[in-house]
């Protein structure tokens, strides 16, 4: 591809991103009538037309839609990629500080900023056990994770992982002695591990969806923790019932030593979202952690 050919490409998805020839020339620092004059040399390569022009602005026709579609990722994906490799040659300093519970520092913060730490030595990375809904502003983070994308005007949210599941799991030792629950409302007749939430001081209670009904049951046990992991342990142990996040349960399942049940009752969640202020310039050093943290779905 001639560098001709991919400026012009470059500059067509500008266009259809600002929806105006006006809006993308100040963005790529042009004039409009040099850009106009691009855009119609790249129409005239390709033999088709790319835009309709509207008093307002711009609408992409059909082939202009498809190869928006067929473009736009890849340049992405560049555009990435040269952002990375800049931060990688520049230093970046400073403190990220983040709130999370243990699940998701476990399995996808520290996992994924492990690395970048060795490479930035001069980069700090606080991360805070918290099962509580944090004002992060108030309390100075940086940044905060929750299940879902919905967070307050202000705030921006970035997917950090797929999509989850809880599932109800208990011992094999534990079901010798103990019928498998059918229905959420037979977990009444079961010892369960519960967890004990900050942002209230309340027990959590279990959700459960089916047929479009949904219902939280508040179950009973002797024991009671503040955190997964250890609720984890004391239903391996033989406690009781937990409701769990599936990856974390789900190699002892396979193996036999962890029973499911209710698992068309349960859910799918969205994933993991990392919010933080909606801020002009944020820093190097929380661009690094958030493009780290970004989820990419893998090709199937």
């Amino acid at each position: 591809m001639s560098q001709d050919l991919h400026n012009d490409l470059y500059d067509f998805i500008a266009v259809l991103r600002a929806g105006s020839l006006t809006k993308a020339a100040a963005e790529l620092r042009v004039s409009q009538p040099t850009l106009s004059a691009k855009i119609k040399r790249l129409e005239d390569k390709l033999g088709a037309s790319l835009f309709i022009r509207k008093s307002r602005g711009v609408e992409p026709t059909e082939k202009g839609s498809w190869l928006f579609e067929q473009l736009s990722g890849e340049y992405d994906a560049i555009e990435t990629a040269m952002r990375k490799l800049t931060d990688m040659q520049e230093e970046v300093s400073g403190v990220v500080r983040i709130s999370a519970i243990d699940y998701a520092i476990r399995t996808i913060i520290w996992p994924k900023l492990k690395d970048v730490v060795k490479h930035y030595p001069k980069l700090q990375i606080e991360i805070s056990n918290e099962y509580e809904s944090v004002d992060i502003v108030s309390r100075n983070f940086d940044a905060g994770v929750r299940f879902g994308e919905e967070v307050a005007l202000d705030m921006i949210s970035v997917r950090i992982g797929p999509d989850m599941q809880n599932v109800v799991v208990g011992s094999k030792e534990y079901f010798e002695n103990k019928k498998i629950p059918l229905s959420p409302y037979d977990l009444a007749d079961h010892q369960c591990v519960n967890l004990r939430t900050s942002t209230y001081g309340g027990l959590y209670e279990w959700e459960f969806e089916k047929e479009g009904k949904s219902i939280q049951i508040a179950v009973n046990g002797s024991i009671i923790f503040n955190n997964a992991y250890d609720v984890f342990e004391a239903v391996k142990a033989g406690y009781g019932l937990a409701f769990l996040p599936e990856d974390m349960v789900q190699p002892m399942i396979e193996t036999g030593e962890l029973i499911s049940v209710l698992k068309d009752w349960c859910p799918l969640w969205p994933g993991l979202h990392l919010y933080y202020p909606n801020r002009r310039n944020p820093s190097r050093a929380m661009n690094l952690v958030v493009d780290t943290l970004r989820y990419s779905k893998e090709p199937s």
